[in-house]
C-alpha cells in the first residue's frame, strides 16, 4: 500500500563559454527528478537526472535505493495467579468454635474435623444452606472457586434406655394345679398369659414336669405324692417379655375307710394376682389379690405371703380371697420368688406354692 510520493524537480542551466567549432557558444542543461515510496514495511526512494549538452547526444542516469526497516518484535507475558477463598463453618445450634479454612481455587483440600457439639445429637455433616440437605461429610476433601459457608447438620441421639421392654407379658390363671398320684401319669395343662403369641421357655426345670414353647403342661412319668414346680421366661411377637411359673401338687388317691367317718383333705389351688401389671418398678408397691380354691367349697383360713423365711404380710381369707400390699424396698431389685404359705383349714390341708416376681430398677416410661 502506497502511503506518500514526493516529487523533486531541480532545472539547472549553465553557460559555457568555449570553443565549438570556430566562436561558437556551447550551453549544458541538467534536469533531475527524486521520488520516494514509502510501502508498508519498505522504503524506496528513485532519483532520474537528464544532462543536455548542445549536441545531438542526451544522457539519462536513474538511481533507485530500496531501505527494509529492521522488523521489532513485541513480546507480552501475562502471569494469572489462582484465587484463595474461605470457608467458614456454622454450629446451626450447636456449640464450640472452628477457625475459617482458606482454599486455593481448584485445589482439594480435606475439611477441617467437626469440632462442634449438641447435646442430644450427633453430627451427620455439612450443608451449604441452614436446612439444605447433607453436601459434605466430616473431613471430605473439597475443591471450592468461591467462598462458602457450612452449616453443621444435626441427627437428634436415641434417647437413654429406660430399663427393661414396655411391654410386660403377665401370666394368668393356671399358676399352678392339684392331682392325686392316680391321674398324674395323665396330667395336662396349658398356660395363659396377656400376650399374643407367646413362646415359652424353660429356665428353672424340673425332671418331673415339661412345658411345651406353647405352654402347654405335662408330665414326664407317674408322679409320687409331693409338690413340683417349674418355671421359666416367656416373649411375645409385639416385643414382650415375663416370667412364668407353675406348681404341681400331687396327692395320694382317696382311700374307703371302714369305721367312723374321716374327713378327706385336698390341697387347695392358689392365684396370685396384682392390681397392675405383674411387674414391680424401684421405690414402688403392688397390691395383691390371693385366691385360694377347690372342689371342696369355700377355703377359709390365714394365707400368708413369704420372702426368704419373711412373713409379708398374713391375710385371713374371706370367701377364699385375701389382699396383701408388697413392698419393691422390702423384696429389692431383680427377680424373686414369694412363697404362698396355707396352713390348711377344713377340707384343705396345708399349701406351699411359689411365684415369681420382677423388681424393675427405673420406671418405665408408655
Amino acid at each position: 500500500m502506497k502511503l506518500r510520493s514526493v516529487a523533486l524537480v531541480g532545472v539547472m542551466s549553465l553557460a559555457v563559454l568555449g570553443l565549438i567549432g570556430a566562436g561558437a557558444h556551447a550551453v549544458f542543461t541538467t534536469s533531475t527528478t527524486s521520488s520516494q515510496t514509502i510501502t508498508a514495511g519498505t522504503w524506496s526512494t528513485t532519483t532520474t537526472t537528464t544532462t543536455t549538452i548542445p549536441t545531438p547526444t542526451t544522457t539519462t542516469t536513474t538511481t533507485t535505493t530500496t531501505t527494509t526497516p529492521t522488523p521489532t518484535t513485541t513480546t507480552t507475558t501475562t502471569t494469572t495467579t489462582a484465587g484463595t477463598y474461605t470457608v467458614t463453618f456454622d454450629a446451626n445450634g450447636g456449640s464450640g468454635t472452628m477457625a475459617d479454612e482458606t482454599y486455593t481455587s481448584g485445589v482439594p483440600q480435606a475439611l477441617t474435623p467437626n469440632a462442634f457439639t449438641y447435646t442430644g445429637h450427633t453430627f451427620a455433616g455439612w450443608a451449604t444452606t441452614l436446612t439444605g440437605a447433607i453436601a459434605y461429610t466430616n473431613g471430605e476433601s473439597i475443591t471450592i472457586s468461591a467462598s462458602v459457608t457450612l452449616y453443621a447438620q444435626w441427627k437428634a441421639s436415641a434417647g437413654p434406655t429406660l430399663g427393661p421392654p414396655v411391654v410386660v407379658i403377665v401370666q394368668r390363671a393356671p399358676y399352678g394345679a392339684a392331682v392325686t398320684t392316680t391321674g398324674s401319669a395323665a396330667f395336662t395343662d396349658t398356660l395363659a398369659t396377656n400376650g399374643s403369641g407367646v413362646t415359652f421357655k424353660v429356665t428353672s426345670p424340673n425332671a418331673h414336669l415339661a412345658v411345651s414353647s406353647s405352654g402347654t403342661v405335662t408330665t414326664t412319668g407317674p408322679l409320687a405324692v409331693g409338690t413340683y414346680s417349674i418355671s421359666g421366661t416367656d416373649v411375645d411377637t409385639a416385643g414382650g417379655s415375663g416370667y412364668w411359673g407353675f406348681t404341681l401338687s400331687v396327692t395320694a388317691a382317696s382311700t374307703v375307710i371302714i369305721g367312723p367317718p374321716q374327713i378327706i383333705r385336698v390341697a387347695p389351688q392358689v392365684a396370685l394376682v396384682a392390681y397392675t401389671p405383674w411387674t414391680l418398678f424401684a421405690h414402688q408397691a403392688v397390691r395383691l389379690r390371693v385366691h385360694l380354691y377347690g372342689s371342696h367349697g369355700t377355703v377359709s383360713g390365714i394365707v400368708k405371703l413369704e420372702y426368704r423365711g419373711q412373713t409379708l404380710c398374713a391375710p385371713k381369707l374371706t370367701r377364699g380371697v385375701g389382699h396383701c400390699t408388697v413392698s419393691s424396698a422390702t423384696i429389692g431389685l431383680g427377680r424373686h420368688y414369694l412363697l404362698v404359705n396355707y396352713a390348711g383349714s377344713g377340707f384343705y390341708e396345708p399349701l406351699k406354692s411359689r411365684v415369681n416376681v420382677y423388681v424393675h430398677d427405673t420406671v418405665v416410661f408408655p
